[in-house]
């Protein structure tokens, strides 16, 4: 996935070109795990090595002639929603539906990544159309957005997913499954300091008011950053881990879902200030994230960047850097003492240093 779309891009892929390539994999490890730990995740942990392979192969190709091939991971925050019960034209079905073929691209070491582009097996690929997913699924989608501060912030911010919210089709209303990780911590690393983009967790709010709204000709605009955040229909919220158990969902609750946004690229605090004004416009990201993150100054009246407190503002986060920071040796002394538990370690590998065959290469030249 990574080596013929990006690193080789432009060479048809073949198995001849992979016979060459030597594969050291340390073990055990989460990738070789022992055989008493469970190995139903491979293709989540095919996932993870991809994008491992994306990060140093582009660091690898950074002061290469082909630095066009560098940028930050796409998007593998896995969170897929599977939906089961009687469509509109009477049959049983149960599918997932396209939005899971519109995540995010990583920023570029030239410009942003692209929004909804594909999926992390195929980098360019169909989200599919609403009105199909509408006549073949047993639910009803509301709403499919690019979402706001959905992303990894960066000198090139990271593109964004498509967020789903949909409720079930008619008085039976439909069962829901879902599977996925990045719940809490993400797997969409940035590059050259990118922010990492955000992990997705599982959303559903049950028992709302939005039919009664509707019927009663209120005007609804759905967006999942302002519903989470405002909680502006009535109902019972959940945020939760994305494998769950199979339950029944009945017509008037949401089900939200995303496959997250990609990672961004470079020094938040060297991202053009007009860029961060069209975010705002174009509901990317919010006014705090601008503030906060990036350090850009919009006067709320006129909307455009206030070029002399932006100067100010980045000026001093740069010196509150300078504040945080510790030299390498102790910073990595503490660190090296945060060591996973040894019950961990003894199944998934080594730390802080690989144990492969014949790898005898001190772990960062930390040691001799």
């Amino acid at each position: 996935v990574y080596l013929f779309s990006y690193f080789f891009r432009g060479l048809p892929p073949n198995a001849g070109l992979l016979q060459p390539v030597k594969y050291l994999i340390e073990g055990p490890s989460i990738v070789n795990a022992r055989d008493e730990l469970a190995h139903g995740l491979g293709t989540g942990i095919a996932a993870l090595v991809a994008n491992g392979l994306h990060v140093i192969g582009s660091k690898a190709l950074f002061a290469s002639p082909y630095r066009e091939a560098v940028q930050a991971p796409h998007s593998r925050n896995q969170n897929v929603f599977v939906f089961a019960g009687e469509n509109r034209l009477g049959y049983p079905t149960a599918n997932i539906t396209g939005t899971c073929n519109s995540s995010g691209q990583g920023g570029r070491f030239d410009g942003d990544g692209e929004s909804a582009i594909g999926f992390f097996w195929g980098p360019l690929t169909d989200a599919g159309e609403v009105e199909d997913m509408d006549r073949r699924l047993p639910h009803f989608v509301l709403a499919r957005r690019l979402e706001k501060n959905y992303h990894g912030f960066g000198k090139y911010r990271g593109g964004a997913c498509y967020c789903e919210i949909s409720t079930p089709y008619g008085e039976g209303g439909c069962f829901l499954s879902s599977w996925g990780a990045a719940d809490k911590l993400s797997h969409n690393p940035g590059l050259m300091a990118g922010y990492m983009g955000p992990p997705n967790p599982r959303i559903i709010v049950q028992d709302t008011d939005l039919l009664e709204r509707i019927e009663r000709g209120e005007d609804i605009d759905l967006d999942n950053y302002d519903l989470i955040r405002d909680q502006t229909l009535k109902g019972t919220y959940r945020i939760e881990a994305s494998g769950q158990t199979t339950e029944k969902r009945r017509e008037g609750d949401l089900m939200m879902y995303g496959l997250g946004g990609g990672g961004g690229y470079g020094d938040v605090l060297e991202r053009d200030p007009a860029l961060v004004a069209r975010d705002i416009a174009d509901d990317m990201i919010t006014a705090e994230v601008a503030h906060r993150v990036y350090g850009v100054v919009i006067d709320a009246a006129t909307g455009l960047v206030d070029e002399a407190a932006t100067a100010d503002r980045r000026a001093a986060m740069r010196r509150e850097r300078l504040a945080r920071g510790k030299p390498f040796a102790e910073f990595i002394a503490a660190w090296l003492d945060r060591r996973p538990p040894e019950r961990i370690t003894k199944f998934y590998g080594a730390y802080p240093e690989p144990r492969v065959p014949h790898y005898r290469k001190p772990f960062w030249g930390l040691y001799d």
